[in-house]
């Protein structure tokens, strides 16, 4: 397979440039250059991925239903509205995974609540039932297609070294044992991942 690796180094060159600006204009608008890195640990987004499976399932659901009918679904998503703390926490995972899950599940839910909002005001023109299931789609398979067992973070995910990927792995399966175990400590521990996101949601 032949590189271009002059094409490849103008690509890089765009997206630092891309990069650059948007820090500018988050610098513009009073923020710092950079958002606040992850904070949630794999082994607390993990126990997250399984309290908000049966969103994920919905979605599964309603992209077949979308699909299978060619045509708009209404639905009210207001009764995922006891999720969505877990699903903003999981947006700040610091694993590659499970950082997916609360990204892919908050979009997905306002895609279907704005066509929801299109169904009931007849106006769907801006809606293809094929692009809204395959819209979905995309994102269940980015979500690896089921609730993850493991996960990795993004450095080591992105760097391939796989001794330290293998080390952060064992510590993860050895904390999901713990938080497991204790329920009461999850519970503590999550809501004190939620108040730090509290505290610093202003610089996002």
């Amino acid at each position: 397979m032949f590189i271009d690796y002059d094409k490849l180094d103008e690509e890089l060159k765009r997206l630092e440039q891309e990069c650059e600006e948007y820090r500018r204009e988050r610098v513009a608008k009073g923020l710092p250059p950079d958002p606040p890195e992850p904070f949630v640990p794999v082994a607390h987004a993990i126990l997250l991925c399984e309290r908000v499976e049966p969103v994920f399932r919905f979605l599964i659901k309603y992209a077949k239903l979308t699909f299978d009918a060619n045509q708009l679904i209404p639905f009210d998503v207001s009764q995922f509205d006891k999720y969505e703390r877990d699903l903003i926490l999981l947006r700040h995972s610091k694993g590659f995974l499970t950082g997916f899950w609360g990204k892919g599940i908050l979009q997905c839910i306002d895609l279907i609540k704005r066509v929801t909002e299109a169904v009931n005001k007849g106006e769907t023109e801006a809606f293809d039932p094929f692009i809204v299931a395959k819209f979905i789609y995309e994102w269940i398979e980015l979500m690896g297609g089921k609730v993850p067992v493991i996960d990795t973070s993004f450095e080591l995910e992105l760097s391939l070294d796989y001794e330290a990927e293998e080390k952060e792995q064992t510590e993860t399966r050895a904390e999901l044992e713990r938080l497991r175990a204790d329920e009461a400590a999850f519970a503590a521990e999550v809501e004190e991942y939620w108040r730090y996101y509290e505290s610093i949601k202003h610089l996002f």
